[in-house]
């Protein structure tokens, strides 16, 4: 007698569809491609060179995501869990919360990369590149003189300690306390406003599972689940422009780190520009594969495409490098009044 009103009954279609057959493969692959990073992950978090809180975040998270995809493997040849409400409320809160989670380790780099510029070198000080703290940022450059002499000489050391020399002169000059106070204040301000998308998110995921039932109100899991991407999505892209602006704007930035502070956020936000997308489809069924649904296969390479691989670059790019010692972040990040020093090596 409820048959009617059960198939009439429409919510939100799951972000990456239910697990079905198609599902296996892609998510084997991708459970293995997480495994390799498992051990790159623990090695950078017990690293004391290397150590950092952002890495503890990245290992949790891989480690996570080699549960994830195991269950979706599994739930792919086991029809009987595929309907599994539980299962696809899992799905839903950790495929929305990811991208977000790596929005405020972004936010943490960004901070401590940007903060450590502002304590410069002054004008006119004289600079012992063997001592120098900053030498990631300050780039001083010692080219070796023509005719075979040594790129030390007394001649290239009073070029490096003049105060008429290029690279003392480039970018923020000397100590900027008001430009350090505005940057702490801004990021923490979007450190606590990635707290709304992810929780939007974590919610919707929540009350997702309540959604598939008639009865209950799936406009508002529908709204938080837009709102909560569309912010993330936004919080991505300002990111994306500070790191740019930096590179254009501070002649001393190095490139390196900068070029990963755009290219991360670029890679994650198109995982929020797919969510919009197929967020707006609806279905009646799990299981159904009426368009829309997110069950056909073209749905599935979309997913898998860009949502789950930008995902996986993303976190390659963070465990590839030394975040520590390239964006100076310490331990915990940038909450210290005085410039960090860097690791001996």
């Amino acid at each position: 007698m409820s048959t009617d009103s059960e198939s009439t009954h429409s919510f939100p279609a799951p972000v990456g569809g239910a697990p079905l057959e198609v599902d296996f493969a892609p998510s084997i692959l991708f459970a293995v491609l997480y495994a390799f990073l498992v051990p790159v992950a623990i090695y950078r978090a017990v690293n004391r060179r290397s150590r950092t809180a952002v890495y503890i975040g990245s290992t949790v998270f891989t480690i996570e995501r080699v549960v994830a995809f195991g269950l979706r493997a599994y739930t792919a040849r086991h029809a009987g869990a595929r309907l599994n409400n539980q299962l696809e409320m899992y799905f839903q809160m950790t495929f929305s919360g990811g991208f977000i989670s790596m929005a405020n380790d972004l936010n943490t780099l960004l901070r401590a990369f940007l903060v450590d510029l502002t304590f410069g070198t002054a004008r006119g000080t004289p600079q012992d590149p063997a001592h120098d703290t900053s030498s990631n940022f300050s780039q001083i450059a010692l080219t070796p003189v023509r005719g075979g002499g040594a790129a030390h000489d007394g001649s290239s050391a009073r070029q490096a300690s003049s105060p008429d020399q290029s690279s003392v002169e480039r970018g923020w000059r000397g100590n900027q306390p008001r430009m350090r106070a505005r940057l702490r204040a801004l990021f923490g301000c979007t450190a606590l406003g990635l707290l709304v998308p992810l929780t939007l998110n974590l919610v919707s995921g929540i009350l997702y599972k309540r959604a598939i039932s008639p009865g209950t109100n799936t406009q508002l899991v529908q709204v938080m689940r837009i709102t909560g991407s569309a912010l993330a999505t936004l919080f991505l892209v300002f990111f994306a422009g500070c790191a740019w602006y930096a590179m254009v704007a501070i002649p001393r930035v190095p490139r390196k780190p900068t070029m990963y502070l755009i290219l991360i956020p670029l890679l994650l936000h198109i995982i929020g520009i797919y969510r919009l997308d197929v967020m707006f489809h609806w279905t009646t069924s799990l299981l159904s594969i009426a368009p829309g649904s997110q069950n056909r296969g073209v749905d599935k390479a979309f997913f898998y495409t860009f949502h789950i691989a930008p995902e996986w670059l993303a976190v390659a790019l963070l465990l590839s490098v030394n975040i520590r010692r390239t964006f100076r972040t310490g331990m915990w990040g940038d909450f210290s009044s005085s410039k960090p020093v860097e690791d001996v090596e």
